[in-house]
C-alpha cells in the first residue's frame, strides 16, 4: 500500500510541475506513476515551454521593431536624397550649369527626371523646400503613415484623412513627413488637422 501511495505522491507532483512549465499535467502524472523519482528528476530538469514562447515572442517583438526602424530610417534617407538632389538641381539653375551631364547622381538612385527644364526658374522659396510629388487631386504625396508594423505612402494627407473616416486605418495611427524627427501620433501633428475623436 505504502509504494503505491508514494507512486501516487510522484506522480501529482510531476503534475503539478509540469503544468507550472506549461506541459501536459496528465501525461506528466502517468510518468511520476510509473517512474517515480526518476520521472521527478526528469520534469525537474526539462525546460520550461512557457519561458520558451516568451523569450521567442520577445525576439520577433524586437525583430518587427528593428525591421520597422531599419524601413523607417530608409525611407527618411530616400527623401533626404531626393530633397539634395532638388536642390542641386536648383543651384544647377541659378548657376546655369548641368552637373548631371557626366551621369552623376547621388548615391542611392537615378536622376530625378523633369524637376527643372532649362528655361524654367527656381523660385526663392522653392529651392528651399522639400521636394513633394503632387497627386492627380492637387494634394502633394509626402505623408507616411504606420499600422500594425507596416508602412505605407506616400500619399497626401486628404488620404489618410479619407483612411480614417472610413475606418480603414485606426485612430491611432503613427505618421511622418519630411522635417519631422520621429513618427508620431496623428493627433499630435497639427500639420494635419485631422479631428480624431476622443
Amino acid at each position: 500500500m505504502l509504494p503505491l501511495i508514494v507512486c501516487l505522491i510522484m506522480g501529482v507532483v510531476c503534475a503539478i510541475i509540469a503544468h507550472s512549465k506549461g506541459r501536459s499535467a496528465i501525461g506528466w502524472f502517468f510518468v511520476g506513476l510509473l517512474l517515480g523519482l526518476i520521472g521527478l528528476i526528469i520534469v525537474l530538469v526539462i525546460s520550461n515551454v512557457r519561458e520558451e514562447e516568451a523569450r521567442q515572442q520577445s525576439i520577433e517583438q524586437e525583430n518587427r521593431r528593428l525591421r520597422e526602424q531599419i524601413r523607417q530610417e530608409q525611407i527618411k534617407a530616400e527623401a533626404f536624397r531626393t530633397h539634395a538632389q532638388y536642390r542641386l538641381d536648383a543651384h544647377d539653375q541659378k548657376l546655369g550649369i548641368d552637373t548631371r551631364a557626366d551621369g552623376r547622381v547621388l548615391e542611392g538612385g537615378a536622376p530625378v527626371s523633369g524637376l527643372l527644364q532649362s528655361n524654367e526658374t527656381v523660385p526663392p522659396a522653392a529651392a528651399s523646400a522639400p521636394l513633394s510629388v503632387t497627386s492627380a487631386e492637387g494634394g502633394t504625396l509626402d505623408w507616411y503613415y504606420a499600422v500594425d508594423a507596416q508602412t505605407f505612402g506616400p500619399v497626401a494627407a486628404g488620404k489618410i484623412a479619407q483612411l480614417l473616416r472610413d475606418k480603414m486605418i485606426p485612430e491611432t495611427v503613427m505618421v511622418w513627413t519630411q522635417g519631422m524627427a520621429n513618427w508620431s501620433p496623428i493627433e499630435q501633428v497639427p500639420q494635419l488637422n485631422i479631428p480624431v475623436n476622443p
